[in-house]
């Protein structure tokens, strides 16, 4: 798995010739690898998934395709309106029109369930293939392809998309191809893609302070340019309800979606659960320790680890002698984001540090340690979201192992500080090889 750009810069050239030859090269094993993917997600597909969710998704697409989209915020409508921005909600809409004009009805049937999961599923195929085409483009196929190949085959991704039937795939490929942009200095294809993310996950804001100060630092036109296109595309998502008059309902949603659980963790095996075990699902984040309430501790936490990062990614991509470097800086830096969102901060939930399955999916194809560390992190990620679904076999190893949610909660705290310090030192290894002497 060796890095050919660790080897020196890569001539531009090189740059632009070979890619095509290596894809076309890699393209057999990437489609068989496809083909593996897609078959096991069809033996899943109509796995009745997390009932709540898929119950929550067929009412946004009936009331989409029976009122319009504008009105899926109505609370005379909904017993429980979306917390969801709205571009998930097109999706939802376009799958209620495509079932009730097979079945003529939006009961809840195998089709339903079935069809609500393509869009994820169709994420998971793009993400790998965004691997792919930008390993090569960084000079190294064969990682992307392993990357690609990990992604899909590795339970989390399957078990996200097929059985349960959330769409974190959507953003996550959203948030690759902004950072990606980024790296190649495309400011207007990042400010779009950031601002589709953004339509698709309220999550994303995490990532926007990373996003500004990426672009800024490397140069302020393009982050002009990305901030402009990035606002427009917000407004061609929104301008629906802004012209409806309803934009106001969609505002409300975001507001109190925030703060609105008030427990240390929601599921999510992070440091909360690490400590307090089963009972961080119930135990308030208000409560003190030493003078602060957990949730104070949590976000002073993550504020802290985002500045940190904020420093590092700033000072590597302006160092950067070329686009892969700065690429990779910018992929490592989310993905550091990614963990520190999920590890610190109360009130998480179980699928939020899915994106450093994409994010970090190259980098975890650069070493040995590099690929291990991310494997225990990939299966970790994969435990804790099984740990919601009704699935037997994790059921009986929760159920028969002591202590089983701290054990994973250990190893993505343990593993997640162990892939941060080995994404920075790799940055720094890699600015200093490629400074021009």
């Amino acid at each position: 798995m060796a890095d050919n750009v660790d080897a020196g810069p890569v001539s531009h050239r090189a740059t632009i010739a070979s890619p095509n030859v290596s894809l076309r090269r890699a393209a057999p094993t990437f489609l068989a690898i496809l083909a593996i993917a897609l078959l096991i997600r069809a033996a899943v597909i109509f796995h009745p998934g997390h009932m709540q969710d898929v119950g929550l998704f067929e009412r946004w697409a009936s009331e989409g395709v029976r009122f319009g989209i504008t009105s899926i915020y109505d609370r005379q409508l909904q017993l429980i309106t979306p917390d969801y921005p709205p571009l998930l909600l097109y999706v939802y809409t376009a799958i209620g029109h495509v079932v009730y004009g097979i079945q003529g009805s939006f009961a809840h049937t195998p089709l339903f369930v079935a069809a609500l999961k393509l869009p994820a599923i169709i994420a998971d195929a793009l993400v790998a293939l965004l691997l792919l085409v930008l390993g090569s483009r960084l000079g190294y196929t064969q990682r992307g392809l392993i990357a690609a190949g990990i992604y899909l085959i590795m339970p989390a991704s399957w078990l996200d998309s097929a059985v349960w039937g959330q769409t974190d795939a959507f953003y996550s490929l959203l948030l690759l191809a902004t950072f990606a942009a980024i790296g190649f200095g495309r400011g207007l294809l990042a400010g779009v893609f950031v601002g589709l993310a953004v339509s698709a996950k309220f999550q994303v804001v995490a990532f926007l302070p990373l996003i500004a100060v990426l672009a800024a630092s490397i140069d302020w036109r393009m982050f002009a340019k990305g901030l402009a296109a990035c606002i427009v595309t917000v407004l061609a998502v929104f301008t629906p309800f802004i012209v409806a008059g309803k934009i106001d309902n969609v505002m409300r949603e975001y507001s109190q979606a925030l703060g609105s659980y008030q427990l240390l963790s929601i599921n999510a095996f992070n440091v909360w659960r690490l400590f307090f075990g089963d009972a961080a699902r119930t135990t308030s984040n208000l409560g003190s320790f030493g003078g602060l309430t957990f949730r104070t501790w949590g976000i002073a936490a993550f504020l802290v680890a985002l500045a940190a990062i904020l420093v590092i990614a700033s000072r590597a991509v302006r160092r950067a002698v070329d686009h892969g470097t700065r690429v990779e800086a910018a992929l490592s830096a989310a993905a550091m984001i990614s963990l520190a969102f999920f590890l610190f901060p109360t009130e998480i939930h179980e699928r939020y540090l899915f994106p450093f399955l994409v994010l970090a999916a190259l980098w975890g194809t650069s070493g040995r340690r590099e690929m291990a560390v991310f494997l225990v992190l990939s299966l970790a990620v994969g435990l804790n979201i099984a740990h919601s679904l009704p699935i037997s076999v994790t059921d009986v190893f929760f159920r028969v192992v002591p202590a089983a949610d701290r054990l994973v909660s250990i190893a993505v705290v343990v593993a997640g500080f162990a892939a941060s310090a080995m994404m920075i030192r790799r940055l720094r290894q890699k600015i200093e090889l490629l400074r021009p002497v």
